[in-house]
């Protein structure tokens, strides 16, 4: 239930404050992210190192996952997007907001059950992955093509770090 009511915030605040009539302008930064979301459950999904648990609203995983990329990713892009600022310690400020953000909403999933960790992933590392996702989708608005060279650097030193074959 509370991915519903988190979804249901996230499209509240994307109707007040989402830059909703520009969507196209964000439409590549929200398929280069969906896309390293379903890369990732493509990647592990035989070794994953974090489930969304299945739920009565959601009968697995994957359920789960296209419902946050389908409406939570595409609002909280726009949204971030949509309101970055210019100055450089607002960017920071602004980026640390995301991150911040989104570990409490990955600490409460956690404490709720909605989510379990495996293979020695755990909050601290997806914290340190949203320190890289969330400039990197300013990046990918910026210069696609640095974000992606530097997306495949940090797929590759994940998959090494935590040990995932893609062979198998």
């Amino acid at each position: 239930m509370f991915i519903i009511v988190r979804a249901v915030i996230w499209v509240l605040l994307f109707w007040r404050w989402g830059d909703w009539p520009n969507w196209k302008k964000y439409q590549a930064g929200i398929l280069f992210f969906i896309m390293g979301d379903l890369l990732y459950n493509f990647l592990c999904c035989n070794y994953s190192m974090w489930e969304h648990s299945a739920n009565r609203f959601f009968p697995n995983h994957t359920s789960v996952t296209l419902f946050i990329a389908l409406i939570i990713y595409l609002c909280a892009i726009i949204l971030n997007l949509g309101h970055y600022p210019t100055s450089l310690l607002k960017q920071i400020l602004w980026m640390t907001l995301w991150v911040v953000a989104s570990a409490i909403a990955e600490w409460i999933d956690k404490l709720l059950g909605l989510i379990t960790y495996h293979h020695g992933w755990n909050l601290w590392w997806s914290t340190i992955f949203m320190l890289v996702a969330v400039p990197m989708v300013r990046l990918h608005y910026k210069q696609p093509l640095w974000a992606y060279a530097l997306s495949v650097i940090v797929v590759a030193l994940l998959l090494w770090k935590f040990h995932v074959s893609i062979l198998k």
